[in-house]
């Protein structure tokens, strides 16, 4: 794990996103090459994500929800952490999903082969339904659209 300090910067591509560039330094002393994913801290608090091409460089983007909760601005110096992470990446399943998947051999085969990033959204979306009503037909909604995937 590699310390260091940067600053937040406004992105280029505008919508309000932020984002730290990772020093050449850094990048040679990990070793990082194309997306890596990390394991960091961004003032004080754990992140692990995928570090982005910036420039000729890499950069970490730095979620809206790190921002608020750290209230960070564009041109805060940021103390960071970061290092390469090898961890597998898994996404609890919500047991009305998994029973869905159980039942539906084509979701649960589309299931197996979407990203991390596609299988955390579908889950969050599902977990984060207020209304009961509202988790049913989001997992209606999921499990017909895994089943539509034509896979090869």
């Amino acid at each position: 794990m590699i310390e260091f300090e940067a600053v937040l910067e406004a992105t280029t591509t505008g919508g309000g996103g932020c984002l730290v560039r990772v020093p050449g330094e850094v990048v040679a002393g990990l070793g990082l090459k194309g997306r890596p994913r990390v394991r960091s801290t961004i003032a004080g608090t754990p992140y692990r994500g995928s570090l982005m091409p910036c420039d000729g460089g890499l950069a970490l983007g730095v979620l809206k929800a790190i921002r608020e909760a750290r209230h960070l601005k564009v041109g805060d110096r940021l103390k960071l952490t970061l290092a390469i992470d090898t961890e597998a990446r898994t996404v609890d399943v919500p047991s009305d999903l998994a029973e869905a998947l159980a039942r539906d051999p084509a979701a649960a085969a589309a299931w197996a082969a979407l990203s991390y990033t596609q299988r955390k959204e579908i889950a969050r979306s599902l977990t984060e339904a207020k209304k009961a009503e509202t988790r049913a037909r989001r997992l209606e909604s999921a499990v017909k659209r895994l089943s539509a995937i034509k896979r090869d």
